[in-house]
């Protein structure tokens, strides 16, 4: 398996946030609201249970950034956001436990914006999901930076 350092994991993110936030643009508007419902059955249905799937989690995570990519109507976007997921998901994937409520809150919240609008809502909720990530990730860091000075 391949490592993703924190300098690429970063910059990667940085390019998503770009990215993401216009597919959202793209896709609002387009995504039929049964899919929208659906997902948000089924991070309630993870938020509620017992013990921590993270399985299921990566899977609703997917299905949330999907859901723009597959209802932005550009296809070579979509691809490059699935790309750069890849390298995302290589760096958290030890850290994904502590993510769980945020990114369940901040799915939701892009879910109503989606639905409800306006598109300036729904991209600022996906660029704001994305730097919680980055945010969440750089504190993990310093707190096992801290850890290991100490």
């Amino acid at each position: 398996v391949r490592k993703v350092d924190l300098e690429e994991f970063l910059n990667t993110l940085n390019v998503r946030i770009l990215l993401e936030g216009e597919a959202t643009r793209l896709a609002f508007g387009h995504i039929p609201p049964a899919d929208i419902a659906q997902i948000r059955r089924d991070l309630t249905a993870l938020s509620e249970a017992t013990t921590f799937d993270r399985e299921e989690h990566w899977r609703l995570d997917e299905r949330v950034h999907g859901l723009i990519c597959d209802n932005c109507g550009n296809p070579v976007l979509a691809k490059m956001i699935r790309a750069l997921r890849v390298a995302t998901n290589l760096f958290e994937i030890e850290r994904v436990a502590e993510r769980v409520e945020p990114d369940s809150t901040e799915h939701m919240d892009l879910l109503q914006a989606l639905e409800t609008g306006p598109a300036s809502a729904a991209i600022e909720a996906m660029r704001a999901h994305l730097d919680s990530v980055r945010v969440s990730a750089t504190r993990h860091l310093i707190g096992d930076w801290r850890d290991s000075a100490g």
